[in-house]
């Protein structure tokens, strides 16, 4: 990611179990990163549990106003707790 202060998705995506041959990813992963901070939307990734943003693209920074250290700081609710909340209590 452009920010050197974050981490990249590599770093913070959760790591799969393999259960088949090895797969060489991190060509896959550090492509993966360029189309995730290039893309012109807004991507955010946020921790299933706990709701916290895990990885913000710099299209979701411009469009929400905040640094990539703030935004990592907020939780999903936080953004747009009157579309979200009865989502998360499914």
């Amino acid at each position: 990611m452009n920010d050197k202060s974050s981490a990249s998705f590599e770093e913070t995506a959760p790591k799969a179990e393999q259960s088949g041959p090895a797969v060489e990813t991190s060509g896959f992963l550090s492509n993966f990163d360029l189309l995730f901070d290039a893309a012109p939307t807004p991507i955010l990734v946020v921790d299933k549990e706990t709701l916290l943003f895990r990885a913000v693209n710099d299209a979701a920074l411009k469009f929400y106003g905040y640094s990539r250290d703030e935004f990592l700081q907020l939780r999903l609710p936080d953004i747009r707790p009157e579309k979200i909340q009865g989502e998360i209590e499914q």
